[in-house]
């Protein structure tokens, strides 16, 4: 398997400490770009994606990008959604055009399948299409849009993964505990890191957009088989399993 210079964004962030070190026990070479300082990593840049000159420099000499950056939930459209997860998911594609390189994984959201949830069969498909509720699901969209867009104009290799609900710490695994539907949409640390690393190595992709969830535990919320035929996704996980930290 080659080994490949990966940049992932939002390295500092929750999602990027389960997927950084995953990249990097499998022999990647991995580089950091956050607001802060990346744990785990000897290689990081700070910067904000927003400034296209940062995000220039920090993806100097890399052949893929995993852009996990963004705010991360939905707050005020003008002054942090449009900055990060608009502008940001811009510069993040044109400078991966415009340094060549081999893939691109986006992180998109279940959350773009919110108004699907009480009108579509279960378990939610990639081929429903999207349902956004708020501002920070319309931003999603727009990474899946841009994504497939660069794909078709100027040929990048892109997944966009609409992730599962992921667990930052403690307080958000005791909400999942207390809400049996909620563990159905759960995606552990240690499955994020699984997704990831095969999304990075598969071969032959043009486009995709794929579901990163781990196993339910009463109700399959999310068609993984997608996932599974196009990178060989497999979870390993039910909640509260491959957390790196303990639910009471």
């Amino acid at each position: 398997m080659p080994k490949y210079r990966i940049l992932v964004t939002g390295s500092a962030g929750a999602i990027g400490k389960a997927v950084a070190p995953a990249l990097v026990a499998a022999g990647h070479y991995v580089r950091g770009f956050d607001l802060k300082q990346s744990p785990n990593l000897e290689d990081f840049h700070i910067g904000s994606l927003a400034d296209m000159q940062a995000v220039d420099k920090a993806m100097d000499s890399m052949d893929t990008l995993v852009h996990l950056g963004a705010e991360a939930n939905d707050c005020d459209f003008m002054t942090r959604l449009l900055p990060s997860n608009i502008v940001g998911v811009y510069n993040v594609m044109d400078s991966a055009k415009r340094h060549k390189l081999r893939r691109v994984i986006l992180a998109s959201s279940m959350q773009v399948f919110n108004g699907f949830w009480r009108t579509r069969e279960f378990p939610m498909k990639v081929e429903y299409g999207t349902a956004p509720t708020n501002h920070y699901s319309v931003a999603k969209v727009f990474a899946e849009s841009i994504g497939q867009m660069y794909s078709l104009k100027f040929g990048l290799s892109v997944i966009a993964v609409r992730i599962g609900w992921f667990t930052r710490g403690p307080k958000e695994g005791r909400e999942m505990a207390d809400n049996e539907g909620s563990s159905n949409c759960f995606l552990s640390h240690d499955d994020a890191g699984r997704f990831f690393l095969k999304a990075v190595e598969a071969e032959g992709i043009k486009y995709s957009i794929l579901i990163a969830a781990s196993r339910w535990k009463t109700k399959q919320n999310f068609d993984l088989g997608p996932a599974r035929e196009i990178i060989g996704y497999e979870p390993q996980d039910t909640f509260p399993e491959g957390l790196p930290f303990k639910v009471e």
